[in-house]
């Protein structure tokens, strides 16, 4: 059955967006209604990388990629004044048995470049882009990664099996069509043995089939056609491979321990289980790109896969932690009730400066750079907002006396009682001063009071002489 609030939002979203990108949205709703969700393969363990990851935990995945010499990757980019910013990266370790571990780099919060911690993580994507280990991508891996070179983690010339699966599929799926040589819908129109079709008119027209159906895919009509991982997964598994999140905002901090769910990123107003649930829904959709891509592939090479074991009955995820923490399923943010989530917040998981406390005497270094790396965070966050958004844009000019300098014009607001005001800026070339108010509510008043000639010569002369 077709979901009806779906079917809304692409109707009211037909008249905004551009038309590629209502395409997608009308497809992924069509898939939606056809075939049921994607289901992971097999035990899938989530570990985040960050500036907060712990020691041990850097150290388990050291470990574990030393054993492990098989690895799917995707990569998702942030897009900031029209430009990509490569944000996050998944890399999944494809184990010999029922388990695999899904890594989830969060760039932005990457910890500083010269700490051990940063040095710990370079090692581990070291080990896991060389020793000849097979990276699985959905187009050429290099692609991936063209957005993330800044942050001079990854390395694309490694000694590396590099599999293209998107065009590995193309093949695998053009062969097994070849010998397919009728399709029920094809067999409808009248094709015989693959070559003549007898037509409403009774004549015999000589006509190749390569065993293409019309389904509706490009690929099926030209066998050139590149496909994508979602159509890919419908034509193989019959599944539907959500992709509503493939616009997120990819910066917004997937990981709870990150605490950014705790500020406006989705929505008008606050809403924290929203901010919980869609953080939820975009580590679904990075976690089954991964996922989905390595499901085809043991499909495609299943003698590559020897001693593999998934199981697709058991579709679980849950969240690595170090050992002081407690593991969280996936599953349980988004049932949860606003007051259960305030509680799991307050209780459940112990907050940045309790473990800070705790861990004093073990990981002091550690927890100052992870003190330092959080307030720089928040210090080019802020100065971003001042330069971005209008809203903390509430600034007053007004022609000033050449004379003036900083402190005079500050000393100046001081002694007529505006104590709001920050941001003074004094241009020499124009004599223009700029003088930025904490809220519109005490610009308002500041433009009342304020004369035009505020800063004027007389002005100068009668207090400062």
């Amino acid at each position: 059955m077709v979901n009806t609030n779906h079917l809304v939002k692409i109707t009211m979203a037909s008249t905004t967006l551009p038309t590629r990108i209502y395409k997608q949205i009308q497809h992924n709703e069509e898939l939606r209604a056809k075939y049921p969700s994607f289901h992971s393969t097999g035990n899938n363990r989530i570990v985040f990388l960050h500036c907060l990851t712990s020691m041990s935990t850097i150290e388990e995945l050291l470990k574990e990629a030393e054993k492990t010499t098989t690895y799917t990757i995707d990569t998702e980019s942030h897009m900031i004044n029209n430009q990509a910013c490569g944000a996050i990266v998944q890399i999944q370790m494809v184990k010999s048995s029922e388990q695999s571990i899904t890594i989830i780099t969060e760039m932005f919060y990457l910890p500083r470049k010269n700490s051990l911690l940063f040095k710990r993580i370079k090692q581990l994507y070291s080990i896991i882009f060389n020793n000849e280990n097979r990276i699985i991508s959905w187009g050429e891996y290099k692609n991936e990664f063209k957005d993330f070179l800044e942050y001079e983690l990854i390395d694309t010339n490694g000694n590396i099996e590099a599999v293209n699966l998107q065009k590995e599929f193309q093949e695998w799926h053009n062969n097994q069509a070849g010998k397919k040589i009728t399709h029920p819908a094809e067999e409808s129109r009248g094709i015989v043995n693959g070559h003549h079709i007898k037509f409403g008119d009774g004549n015999e027209r000589e006509q190749k089939v390569t065993g293409q159906c019309d389904c509706g895919h490009s690929s099926h009509f030209n066998p050139g056609n590149t496909w994508s991982l979602q159509d890919a997964i419908a034509e193989t598994t019959c599944e539907f491979l959500d992709k509503t999140e493939r616009r997120g905002k990819w910066s917004c901090g997937l990981d709870p321990e990150l605490g950014r769910w705790r500020s406006k990123t989705f929505g008008i107003q606050y809403n924290q289980t929203k901010e919980l649930n869609k953080r939820q829904s975009m580590l679904n959709y990075a976690i089954n790109d991964c996922l989905a891509a390595t499901k085809l592939f043991v499909k495609i090479f299943p003698h590559m896969m020897t001693g593999l074991y998934i199981d697709t009955s058991l579709p679980t995820a849950t969240i690595l932690k170090s050992s002081h923490e407690k593991t969280i399923p996936q599953s349980t943010i988004s049932p949860r009730t606003t007051e259960q989530l305030k509680q799991w917040t307050t209780e459940s998981r112990p907050t940045y400066q309790h473990r800070t406390e705790l861990q004093t005497l073990e990981f002091t270094s550690e927890e100052i750079e992870r003190q330092k790396a959080k307030q720089r965070w928040k210090n080019t966050k802020y100065k971003w907002k001042k330069q971005n958004l209008p809203s903390f844009k509430n600034e007053l000019s007004r022609a000033v006396y050449f004379k003036y300098q900083y402190q005079h014009v500050k000393a100046q607001l001081k002694d007529d009682g505006y104590y709001q005001a920050h941001d003074i800026k004094i241009n020499k070339e124009t004599n223009i001063v700029t003088i930025n108010f904490e809220s519109k509510e005490l610009l308002q008043e500041a433009q009342q009071r304020m004369p035009s000639n505020y800063f004027s010569s007389i002005q100068y002369h009668e207090r400062w002489g």
